[in-house]
């Protein structure tokens, strides 16, 4: 997150297809609200917004919320492949660590 912040910001906010700058993979939802919980606190006060997705919810409320601006997506596989595939993220700019 400091590198994100130091290097700059980028993204569209309000955008039907987001493209974060970074993607957090937790195997289950616990473990993805945990971490993401956890983002909401390192920014909070900045202008990075973290993101979340995980199956078993309401694939529009989070698109809805997705779609307001996320530099940092967390997500479970399975969403998070799903997104992908119908074109709501775009893992296209991503470098991989």
């Amino acid at each position: 997150m400091t590198g994100m912040m130091t290097n700059g910001l980028s993204g569209s906010q309000f955008s039907e297809v987001q493209a974060p700058q970074a993607i957090c993979v937790a195997p289950t939802r616990e473990l993805a609200n945990q971490i993401f919980q956890e983002a909401m606190k390192f920014s909070y006060g900045t202008m990075l917004k973290p993101g979340i997705c995980y199956g078993g919810v309401s694939v529009r409320h989070q698109l809805g919320r997705i779609e307001k601006g996320c530099h940092l997506l967390v997500a479970t596989p399975g969403r998070l492949l799903d997104f992908v595939e119908n074109r709501k993220v775009n893992t296209a700019d991503l470098h991989l660590v």
